[in-house]
């Protein structure tokens, strides 16, 4: 998975943000970036929004009084407003079938009574946007939030 944009809004000290994480000659999603700038500028909050919206879509976090980050204070979240963070994400071919793989052997390890709660099959979008705005996580599809869970699955499967 590789993060090919970063939209702020009303987060921390940011009223708008965006960051293409792109090479600028080639247009190639950057596998890595350095984020360089004075104390206070914002470095450290583009990586708490990353790691909050990301750890909400993979279940880490359910609730935000739940994020854990030295310094996070869930109830100066909407400080300034009702926050949005928006990140690109780019998933491989080879991810989205392993995340497919596993939520299929997960799913086949329930007991029939267990199988009779939803299931939702992870999609298979190479570029997914998702969207943490408020509390409330989205994606284009529903279906595209389950494409984060793959350790998720693996744990359960794990740990029966």
């Amino acid at each position: 998975m590789n993060i090919s944009a970063i939209y702020l809004e009303n987060f921390k000290q940011f009223d708008k943000f965006e960051l293409a994480v792109r090479n600028t000659i080639t247009n190639d999603i950057a596998k890595r970036f350095l984020l360089l700038g004075d104390n206070g500028t914002g470095k450290t909050t583009i990586l708490q929004a990353i790691a909050l919206t990301l750890s909400r879509a993979c279940y880490v976090t359910p609730h935000l009084e739940s994020f854990q980050w030295i310094g996070w204070l869930a109830n100066r979240y909407r400080r300034w407003g009702i926050p949005k963070i928006e990140l690109t994400i780019h998933f491989s071919s080879e991810e989205i079938q392993a995340t497919q793989d596993i939520a299929r052997r997960w799913y086949d390890s329930l007991s029939l009574e267990q199988r009779k709660t939803l299931y939702y099959e992870p999609a298979d979008s190479e570029e997914i946007t998702l969207c943490l705005s408020g509390e409330s996580l989205t994606t284009n599809n529903p279906n595209e939030i389950y494409q984060f869970r793959g350790r998720s699955y693996a744990r359960h499967l794990i740990n029966q």
